[in-house]
């Protein structure tokens, strides 16, 4: 995961298959406000990858294909944050999963919560 300004062209998701001796583009936005903030799998083929919120809501992708491809968690399914609330910058740590369906996100800024899911986010392939 590459954390940055989407709109600079630094919001993106590499696949290595070699250990980190090389990597392949898999995703990549310049959507307006994204900054991919962490990223976690439930195992090798189910993960996900949140962003800063947009329009007070988290924008989220989930994989079923081990990161090959990515889709877009709808932001209907997602709570409501408050102003100027987000994630730590790209610590990694802000994001959390367990066992085979549950997600949690530690949030601050302007307001501070934990969100958890399975009912908000629906883990693709499950």
């Amino acid at each position: 995961m590459s954390a940055g300004p989407a709109e600079k062209g630094q919001a993106r998701i590499y696949k290595t298959g070699d250990a980190g001796q090389t990597w392949t583009l898999q995703y990549q936005t310049q959507q307006q406000g994204v900054f991919f903030d962490g990223i976690d799998f439930w195992d090798n083929q189910h993960g996900i990858v949140f962003s800063d919120p947009i329009e007070n809501k988290w924008f989220m992708l989930t994989t079923d294909d081990g990161g090959k491809t990515w889709k877009p968690v709808s932001p209907a399914t997602l709570p409501l944050m408050e102003p100027n609330e987000a994630a730590f910058a790209a610590s990694g740590t802000s994001l959390v999963v367990h066992g085979k369906r549950n997600v949690w996100i530690a949030s601050g800024g302007g307001a501070m919560g934990v969100y958890s899911a399975p009912a908000t986010v629906e883990r693709p392939g499950m």
